[in-house]
């Protein structure tokens, strides 16, 4: 899901509030952008689903979802923060709304 190429950076533009998807489960989307280079971007919609009881974090890009591999480095409960720490964003939490 994310790029391991040196010259791509990427950007965090919105995260959600969060969301009750199912029972005992909850969402966050966010809009993450892909720049590579200077002039060219890539933008995606992505959700991440996990549970009220401390489950395993799955990311949603478009019809793939994928757990995440130890998931628990980016922290123990899913919520704005986790989603900047996975993606290795600084933005702001004034940004999620």
């Amino acid at each position: 899901m994310k790029p391991n190429s040196s010259y791509v950076t990427i950007t965090v533009d919105k995260i959600s509030a969060r969301r009750t998807v199912a029972a005992g489960q909850y969402t966050y989307d966010a809009v993450v952008t892909y720049h590579y280079g200077q002039n060219i971007k890539r933008c995606n919609r992505v959700q991440f689903i996990s549970g009220v009881h401390g489950s395993p974090v799955l990311i949603v890009v478009g019809n793939e979802e994928l757990p995440i591999q130890e998931w628990r480095r980016y922290g123990n409960t899913l919520n704005p923060d986790w989603v900047r720490r996975f993606h290795g964003s600084d933005i702001e939490s004034a940004n999620a709304s």
